[in-house]
């Protein structure tokens, strides 16, 4: 296959538009990026084709003539569909839901959306006052215009839809802030297809998806209207040779992040809902895939996204959400890919994660286990996988996508099969293991995680041989996770946060010597070893220090069974001197001697003295925990001791 021969070629954006409102639209033209070409010569075709090749020969042909099924779900008109849904059983209390959110928005205000606000990220940091308010719009716009398919009442819901599309369409710009180009406190008038801007295009063009006759007998032109800015604002970006550099997740050198399933995925409904030119469409397709394929090439075969649970909608899940998509284009398209043992492994993955009702927390997570039900479902139909439905019923059927994308992840869970409402019955695996990387172990009464890796990985925490222990599903010692984002998480002072650095982790720190971030800070994890009682895990650090630290070895083992959890910890170092060791408790803290009650469970302490135990002052986790937390930070001056939790 000829890479370059079979991408973007000069002018094929020189194709006139038709559709709704054509007609009030101007001939757009965008000169094919020159750079472009000399961009995907970097790549390799296994990178660019990794997932066209286990598409059908004929896929993208199909769709450049115009034989692929355009309606991703029923449109208004549909009454049957829609009410189907509505007194669906499964479905009814969450249609309920629904129709009463937006009885309640209706007597609100559109969510404001302010210059002095938006600024507020380049002045101080600040970036969540503006992105609640963003979200908020976004959100009530997505309830309502569910609300009106399901109710079919255009006199209280068509008019209200309009007037969100209306603010959203007159936004200078859908970029957030902590996403856009300053220079000082003044934004830069150009901006890229940053995440939410992908998504917001995403929520129009599904509203014309699904109500476009309808928007059109209203207010003629506006589907015209809503087609050029979204595609100028999310599909074209990329493509045009002035903002492209801004989008780093368009083919970005080396290992892509979530943005790029996330944005792709994005771009590729939009495309789908507003590019009316079937030839224009497969091309745009075709790109974006092969954008998409590069994030699926350097995935780890075993399925482990280094962004953790919180990110695996918007990653891993994010692109299964892509092949869901190539498979209500053209039926039967996905067969072989969700047949791909690495697909599988990609979307089982959060499957693990799980220990109780709450997520294994790593890197930029947090500790409540949130899952998109409708992906969920969707592929536990598709990889006929009981984890992933499991996952699926955990609770109550309810709407993700609180960044302002309710309405797709509404028609997503909507529309997807809960026939049954049961979860077929399954036993969490007692090992689940991904080779140095991360493993958990569970039993009857404990489970325990242990992290490996590298500390520079997306998302990173210096948290190279971190430990979390669980008894009966209640937190004991666990990873803290992350608080609200603001400007400082993504700045050279991410590691002055406390609960990014080594110190806000329970590996050793030395001295004042912690753990810091670079790739060459590593650490493996082999496969955990069946022992007698239980199993037994170890993670080498030797790699995780910086020179000054002084160690030649430091290895961390773990020992577990359904009467105990042994930690026990051997270091060979050239430097002497006092080792502190911060454990992050949850619960109540009961201290004497050498025993430590945490919560449901005893902490005896061997070679290790409780230096001081001090409440967290984050209120934020203590919210998102639930409980108290505190900070309990044992010393030593040996080079082994033990934690044994009973």
């Amino acid at each position: 296959m000829r890479i370059i021969e079979s991408l973007f070629l000069a002018g094929m954006f020189a194709i006139p538009f038709s559709g709704y409102g054509a007609e009030k639209i101007p001939e757009q033209k965008f000169p094919a990026i020159p750079a472009l070409q000399k961009i995907l010569k970097k790549f390799s075709a296994d990178e660019l084709f990794f997932l066209e090749r286990l598409l059908p020969q004929d896929f993208f042909a199909r769709i450049a003539e115009g034989k692929f099924e355009r309606r991703l779900y029923p449109e208004f008109a549909d009454r049957k569909a829609w009410e189907s849904v509505r007194n669906d059983p499964q479905k009814k209390q969450l249609a309920q839901k629904i129709i009463a959110d937006a009885d309640r928005i209706l007597e609100q205000p559109i969510p404001e959306l302010r210059f002095s606000v938006y600024r507020q990220f380049a002045k101080n940091g600040n970036r969540a006052q503006f992105e609640d308010a963003y979200f908020k719009r976004r959100n009530n716009f997505g309830i309502l215009t569910l609300a009106l398919c399901l109710t079919g009442d255009k006199e209280r819901y068509l008019e209200p839809v309009m007037d969100y599309i209306c603010a959203i369409l007159e936004e200078e710009t859908w970029c957030i802030p902590a996403h856009r180009r300053w220079r000082g406190t003044v934004p830069l008038e150009i901006y890229q297809a940053d995440l939410f801007a992908s998504a917001t295009g995403t929520q129009l063009a599904l509203a014309v998806n699904i109500l476009g006759n309808e928007l059109e007998k209203e207010l003629p032109g506006l589907v015209g209207k809503i087609r050029e800015k979204t595609l100028q604002r999310t599909v074209y970006n990329p493509l045009n040779p002035e903002t492209a550099p801004l989008n780093h997740w368009f083919f970005p050198d080396g290992k892509p992040g979530n943005w790029t399933p996330w944005c792709s995925f994005s771009n590729m409904v939009t495309a789908v809902c507003l590019e009316p030119n079937p030839r224009k469409l497969a091309k745009l397709l075709r790109i974006y895939t092969a954008n998409t394929s590069r994030f699926v090439h350097y995935a780890e075969e075993n399925g482990f996204s280094e962004e953790g649970p919180g990110y695996f909608d918007k990653s891993n899940g994010m692109f299964f959400r892509s092949t869901l998509l190539f498979n209500t284009l053209i039926p039967g398209a996905s067969e072989k890919l969700w047949n791909t043992p690495k697909v599988r492994a990609m979307t089982e993955f959060i499957s693990a994660l799980r220990i109780g009702s709450r997520a294994v927390c790593y890197s930029d997570n947090q500790p409540e286990f949130n899952v998109d039900q409708g992906l969920m479902l969707r592929a536990a139909s598709a990889l006929h996988s009981a984890e992933l439905r499991n996952l699926a019923f955990l609770k109550p059927l309810e709407i993700a996508g609180g960044t302002g994308e309710k309405l797709s992840y509404g028609l997503n869970l909507l529309f997807a099969d809960a026939s049954g409402n049961t979860p077929a019955e399954t036993t969490p695996e007692p090992v689940s293991c991904f080779k140095d990387n991360l493993a958990v172990l569970r039993n009857r009464v404990f489970a325990v995680t242990l992290k490996a890796g590298n500390n520079k990985e997306y998302h990173n925490h210096n948290d190279l041989a971190h430990f979390a222990v669980f008894k009966n599903g209640e937190p004991v010692v666990v990873d803290i996770g992350r608080g609200r984002y603001t400007r400082k998480n993504f700045s050279p002072q991410r590691y002055e946060i406390y609960y990014t650095r080594g110190s806000g982790h329970n590996a050793p720190v030395f001295g004042t010597c912690e753990q810091q971030s670079a790739e060459e800070y590593s650490a493996s994890l082999p496969p955990p070893q069946k022992t007698e009682d239980g199993w037994r895990m170890f993670c080498d650090a030797s790699n995780a220090y910086p020179p000054e630290a002084g160690i030649r070895k430091f290895i961390r083992t773990i020992d577990c069974s359904e009467t105990r959890v042994l930690v026990e910890d051997r270091v060979e170092r050239t430097v002497s001197g006092p080792v502190f060791i911060n454990l992050f408790a949850a619960g109540k803290i009961e201290h004497e001697g050498d025993q430590l009650r945490i919560g449901p469970s005893l902490l005896q302490l061997d070679g290790l003295s409780v230096e001081r135990i001090e409440p967290l002052s984050d209120e934020t986790m203590h919210k998102l925990w639930k409980m108290p937390l505190s900070r309990i930070v044992l010393s030593t001056k040996a080079n082994s001791w033990r934690m044994i939790f009973k």
